[in-house]
């Protein structure tokens, strides 16, 4: 029986943080053209005004090209199911294919990392956000440890 590892959707998770960035440089822009004295023409308010927008512009398209390299994913006693979140084409993988399981730690977006021995459809890492659980930010979700199991892989990826 299939279980599923990866979170139903992140494009939530994307556009909050798109939507955050957009109305954070919106203030910014705004304090700092109040900044300016009229009777005196100064170029910093607008050096910042600039590096602001691409500030955010460079985190909303990072934040792009983070979602499209994240996928879905199941499980089952012997494969991992990988497929794209929009598309219906799944690749599955031998579980004994996989060589490490890694994962992000201390943020918010914190992807876990599938290594292969072999490349697949979908290259020789794949990436996904897992589902939210209770825990802390700085230690590995149970998923990852699932998966370590599941491939027969050390507990402890430095051993």
């Amino acid at each position: 029986m299939k279980q599923t590892l990866s979170a139903p959707s992140v494009k939530w998770l994307f556009r909050l943080r798109a939507i955050g960035g957009v109305i954070g440089a919106g203030m910014a822009l705004w304090i700092l053209s109040g900044l300016n004295a009229p009777s005196e023409i100064r170029p910093w308010p607008y050096v910042l005004d600039a590096a602001i927008v691409l500030l955010v512009g460079g985190l909303i398209v990072k934040d792009r090209f983070t979602r499209r390299d994240l996928k879905r994913v199941e499980v089952d006693d012997g494969f991992l199911y990988v497929s794209e979140y929009a598309g219906p084409s799944q690749a599955a993988i031998p579980l004994n294919d996989i060589v490490s399981v890694t994962q992000w730690r201390g943020r918010t977006l914190r992807p876990v990392s599938v290594y292969l021995r072999s490349p697949s459809t979908f290259g020789t890492r794949i990436r996904f956000q897992p589902k939210r659980g209770w825990g802390w930010a700085i230690t590995e979700d149970s998923v990852v440890g699932e998966l370590r199991k599941r491939a027969n892989l050390p507990k402890n990826p430095n051993a």
